[in-house]
């Protein structure tokens, strides 16, 4: 999906990242309904202050309808690891550093892939950091494919 067509949503924090569909938006006018179509390029944010500002922002009462469009990029922050003392091996390509996801956390990932079938919000793509136990928070919630991307992962990953 082109950059141009995607519009930020919620940023809460960088491990797991989603790309939805762009769909129902020629039903939705004011919607980007192609992609030669164009909307103006974001204004730079600047910081004016050492404040956070709205800290508690309201939810759109529209929240549910806006995601169902696509359109978006939402990003979760994983929900809990584990230090096991034997870990299973990661998969390759992986960093592992030794944390697994917890059960507590698969059962909370599974809930939340299950509510955005339930809600019929559109998932295209499913990104994660280069963390195994995060790959293990998308895998949960949303299941084959996820894809580690380094962008996701930060910049005190160790370099391969």
């Amino acid at each position: 999906m082109p950059n141009n067509m995607r519009k930020a949503l919620t940023l809460t924090a960088t491990a797991l990242a989603l790309t939805a569909c762009q769909v129902g938006a020629q039903n939705n006018p004011g919607t980007m309904s192609s992609a030669s179509q164009s909307s103006p390029a974001p204004k730079p944010v600047t910081a004016t202050s050492q404040s956070l500002g709205d800290v508690n922002p309201a939810t759109p009462a529209d929240l549910v309808q806006q995601l169902q469009q696509g359109g978006h990029v939402i990003v979760f922050r994983y929900t809990g690891a584990t230090y096991p003392q034997n870990p299973a091996p990661a998969i390759d390509g992986a960093i592992d550093d030794g944390q697994r996801i917890s059960d507590q956390s698969t059962a909370m990932m599974a809930a939340l892939g299950e509510q955005y079938s339930k809600l019929k919000i559109p998932v295209d793509r499913v990104w994660s950091s280069e963390y195994y136990f995060v790959y293990q928070h998308a895998l949960a919630a949303f299941g084959e494919p996820v894809t580690m991307n380094r962008d996701l992962t930060g910049s005190l990953a160790p370099f391969f």
